[in-house]
């Protein structure tokens, strides 16, 4: 092959690339508004959609939980977190055939029962999370989650380990 069509090739190769990923971006993005709206509107059925059977999650100086843990602690985060707000952004993606391999960062706020029965803000943010999605006939869906950094406040007075 000549030099110029082999660069040409190559050119239109990774801009294919680059293209396909920020579809897949695109479609990463708007699963990630889907997940904040169930967890806010404490939709647990529509929560739970977005992730494979075999799902499993990973916090920082935890061990690894399974999905039916990570629901059950979805369930008891539910009754105490009130007027949720949680976004996330992707700042990192990597695409693999039927597998994305996504970077978030992201940031949590909710009411939660503080002291003498008065409401309070917990506040959480999230640097670095990463996540493998995999491409299934049911869309995009979250197989593995492990947490970055993060950080946590009530009434802007840190908590837990940042």
């Amino acid at each position: 092959m000549k030099p110029v069509l082999t660069l040409s090739l190559a050119a239109l190769v990774t801009a294919s690339c680059f293209a396909n990923d920020a579809s897949v971006k695109k479609e990463l993005q708007a699963r990630y508004a889907f997940i904040s709206k169930a967890f806010s509107t404490k939709d647990q059925k529509s929560f739970e959609s977005v992730f494979t059977n075999d799902f499993w999650a990973k916090a920082p100086e935890r061990p690894k939980i399974k999905r039916q843990q990570f629901f059950t602690d979805f369930e008891s985060q539910m009754k105490v977190l009130n007027g949720v707000k949680w976004s996330q952004t992707i700042t990192g993606l990597k695409v693999e055939g039927n597998v994305a391999h996504v970077v978030i960062n992201s940031e949590m706020s909710a009411q939660v029962p503080g002291k003498g029965g008065k409401k309070s803000m917990f506040k959480l943010s999230s640097t670095g999370t990463k996540s493998d999605w995999i491409k299934s006939p049911k869309g995009w869906m979250i197989k593995y989650s492990e947490s970055g950094k993060v950080k946590m406040s009530i009434d802007n007075h840190p908590i837990g380990r940042g």
